[in-house]
């Protein structure tokens, strides 16, 4: 029983220094897959700073197709920020976070994309409209890749 129980602590062990290793390349592309940067329902991703989780959850129907809601809580559990809208799936959607700080990236295929960020207390999120001729800079580098026309990279 106690060789059972090291043997499991040592995995465990082995297991988050991978993760470890996964994080620090956060957003490079090294060492993570699309499963380590977007969040979907069932699936939050936790903040580059570790504060905060993205949290996506079915919403209504919209005309038959399905939509995603987002929220963000912080370390507690508590909701700080919910996005009134909904998002339909049947477009290509991303839920993540920039690479790095606590800035929450959504693209939608049908309504543009957006960034949800707090204010410099961290107490009031806002979220804001991302519009072709911004600055590209802080668009997580998984968008950049996976969209380069939208961002107008060639």
């Amino acid at each position: 029983m106690v060789s059972l129980v090291l043997g499991l602590l040592a995995l465990a062990g082995v297991a988050g220094c991978a993760a470890g290793d996964a994080s620090s390349n956060r957003g490079t592309g090294q060492g993570q897959t699309q499963d380590d940067l977007l969040a979907s329902p069932g699936h939050p991703v936790t903040s580059p700073t570790g504060k905060y989780v993205l949290e996506v959850s079915p919403g209504p129907e919209d005309n038959g197709a399905k939509t995603w809601r987002v929220e963000i809580r912080d370390s507690s559990g508590a909701t700080v920020y919910r996005d009134d809208a909904d998002y339909t799936i049947r477009h290509t959607t991303y839920v993540l976070w920039a690479d790095q700080g606590d800035q929450a990236w959504i693209y939608s295929g049908d309504v543009g994309v957006f960034y949800i960020e707090p204010d410099a207390a961290g107490r009031q999120w806002s979220k804001s409209t991302w519009r072709i001729g911004d600055p590209v800079d802080d668009v997580p580098s998984y968008l950049r890749q996976a969209r380069p026309e939208r961002f107008g990279i060639r």
